[in-house]
């Protein structure tokens, strides 16, 4: 058993057996699973601070303090259990740092700026969230980074993610689409507009790899697509049950993924 300040490597909380994102980071080398898992729980503890914030302020502060807690990081004198065992892998250079400064300020940013008045600015909010995560798991895997073709799969899985939970978090929508589910009264129209805002986000996706060049990013993108596959045949419903997908149905996706050319929608 691990104590309850010492945060778990592989599988962990962000990474749970059986969920999508355990699949993505169970098919990377066995040396970098503990790495991405924590990265993808660091991401969870600093988007977590602006779900829900009672105090604005209070929550500035403590992404504040994971500002400062950055520097120590970089400086192998990280403080927080989570970043201290970041810390020990020691792949963290300046080029990654500014990728986990970014995710901080485009979080303080939703803070500050709670709502997205249009869809130009919800992709640049899933850009600068999802997309710059996915370009860091990427380049800290291993050889094959992801740069910008990393940006882009991450804008689009973010953009799920976020139809996905608009249920709880409403703000992280456009206003119009929000103002539809509080209503929730013309189900017909909320599916609609759904559909385009996930057409639109998937439109700048690259075009399938290779069999067996796959990155964390690729996992990442096929999983989102098999969900957004599933949320279009049932209609985008309220309910996220109604689209959940079952362990094998995440397994086969990832595989499909790593040793195949296509881009599963199954």
């Amino acid at each position: 058993m691990q104590a309850e300040d010492e945060p778990a490597g592989f599988p962990n909380g962000a990474t749970p057996v059986g969920s999508a994102r355990y699949y993505a980071v169970r098919f990377a080398d066995a040396d970098s699973r503990n790495l991405l898992a924590l990265l993808l729980l660091w991401y969870d503890e600093i988007r977590a601070i602006a779900a829900a914030p009672r105090d604005p302020g209070v929550a500035r502060l403590k992404l504040d303090w994971w500002i400062q807690e950055l520097q120590r990081l970089q400086q192998r004198q990280a403080r927080h259990p989570l970043s201290s065992a970041l810390q020990a892998h020691g792949r963290f250079d300046a080029v990654a740092m500014t990728q986990m400064n970014r995710i901080i300020e485009a979080t303080e940013a939703e803070i500050t700026s709670p709502a997205i008045t249009n869809d130009d600015a919800f992709r640049a909010a899933c850009r600068h969230t999802g997309g710059t995560l996915y370009r860091l798991l990427a380049m800290l895997e291993g050889p094959l980074a992801g740069g910008e073709t990393a940006v882009g799969q991450g804008t689009y899985g973010e953009a799920v993610e976020r139809v996905l939970y608009f249920h709880d978090h409403p703000h992280r929508l456009p206003a119009d689409l929000g103002r539809l589910h509080s209503e929730q009264r013309d189900q017909p129209a909320l599916s609609t507009r759904c559909r385009q805002l996930l057409d639109v986000a998937a439109a700048d996706l690259p075009a399938p790899l290779e069999p067996g060049r796959c990155n964390i990013a690729d996992r990442l993108c096929a999983l989102q697509r098999a969900l957004h596959a599933k949320m279009q045949r049932q209609g985008f419903p309220v309910d996220r049950r109604l689209v959940d997908r079952p362990p094998i149905a995440h397994l086969w996706t990832a595989w499909r993924c790593r040793c195949h050319s296509d881009y599963p929608n199954t």
